[in-house]
C-alpha cells in the first residue's frame, strides 16, 4: 500500500537535476527524492547537465560539493538561460539530501 504522502512516480510533485561527480551518491539521492514523491535525474558532466536541461523540464538542479566552482557557475549560467524558472541549489554532504532539495524550493 502506498503512502498517502507519495506521489504517483508518472506525477512527481518536482523534478531535480543532479550534476555531480559520484553517480553512487546521486542515485542513492535519487531513491530518497523518489521516497518522498519527487523524481530525478543524475548527470556526471556539465554538458550532458545543459543537454537534459535543453530536452526535458527540471525544477532544480542540485549541485554537488564536488563539482568545481568553475563547472558549476558554468552550468548555472546556462541552465538558467535555457530555463529560467528553474532553482539552482549547492550542496555537500553535512546534511541530508533532502533537507537540500527542500531548501531548493523555500520549503
Amino acid at each position: 500500500m502506498a503512502s498517502a504522502n507519495v506521489q504517483d512516480p508518472s506525477n512527481p510533485l518536482t523534478k531535480v537535476l543532479i550534476l555531480g561527480n559520484h553517480e553512487h551518491i546521486a542515485m542513492r539521492m535519487i531513491d530518497e527524492f523518489r521516497k518522498a514523491g519527487y523524481d530525478g535525474k543524475y548527470s556526471a558532466t556539465a554538458e550532458s547537465a545543459i543537454k537534459l536541461v535543453a530536452a526535458e523540464h527540471f525544477d532544480v538542479l542540485i549541485i554537488g560539493g564536488g563539482v568545481t566552482d568553475a563547472n558549476a557557475s558554468r552550468v548555472e549560467k546556462r541552465v538558467t538561460a535555457i530555463l529560467p524558472e528553474i532553482t539552482v541549489q549547492r550542496m555537500n554532504l553535512s546534511r541530508e539530501p533532502l533537507y537540500w532539495l527542500k531548501k531548493a524550493l523555500g520549503r
